[in-house]
């Protein structure tokens, strides 16, 4: 964890708004997410624009420039070549073609809040935008829940952090807690809601 956040500390500390804009795309595209810390180095840019290291707004754009052209690049990429994998390949991790109906299902219902609730959980975030793109999310839906969320998002982190200054570790633990907290019960409405279509069309076939 602490090499994670001095690599972000490094990166900000020496590219600027440059490093917050690659961080936020990486960690928003498909999988890349889980090891590159874009949330550390927005909260980052708050505290350094709270110095005069950074301007405020230059680093909210930055922000919400890297985090919707990330996830959009994860949306594309699995709209692309995510449903000829998951059919070819699926079936060797339990993922078969019933399940893939249920996710196309659920996108269609709650794709939009998935994508702008998912960006402030730092798993959903890698993963709600590709598996959005494999499920053929519509894409004008997308984009508008994808924009809302980022600049929600980006706004937000910025802020937190340049108030909260010298003390943003702080800030940045508790933001982490929040995130496990949405992502567990994120887990459970989507496992019950697999539960609930899985049986309605087991009993269809």
């Amino acid at each position: 964890m602490f090499s994670v956040v001095n690599t972000a500390i490094e990166w900000v500390s020496r590219y600027g708004d440059g490093a917050i804009f690659v961080l936020t795309f990486l960690e928003s595209s498909a999988f890349a997410g889980l090891i590159v810390p874009g949330e550390t180095a927005v909260v980052l840019g708050g505290v350094f624009s709270s110095q005069g290291i950074l301007n405020f707004y230059s680093t909210v754009v930055a922000s919400l420039s890297g985090a919707i052209l990330g996830d959009s690049f994860g949306y594309l990429l699995g709209r692309k070549i995510g449903e000829p994998v998951i059919i070819k390949y699926g079936k060797y991790f339990l993922f078969n073609e019933k399940y893939y109906r249920i996710v196309r299902a659920f996108f269609n219902s709650h794709g939009g809040k998935t994508i702008f609730f998912g960006r402030f959980a730092s798993v959903l975030r890698s993963f709600a935008p590709f598996v959005a793109g494999i499920a053929h999310m519509k894409c004008k839906t997308f984009l508008i829940y994808n924009v809302a969320g980022g600049v929600c998002w980006a706004s937000i982190y910025v802020f937190l952090g340049y108030f909260a200054g010298r003390e943003w570790r702080i800030v940045h633990s508790y933001l982490g807690k929040g995130a496990a907290i949405a992502f567990i019960a994120g887990v459970i409405l989507v496992y019950c809601y697999f539960k609930k279509k899985g049986e309605i069309l087991w009993n269809r076939c």
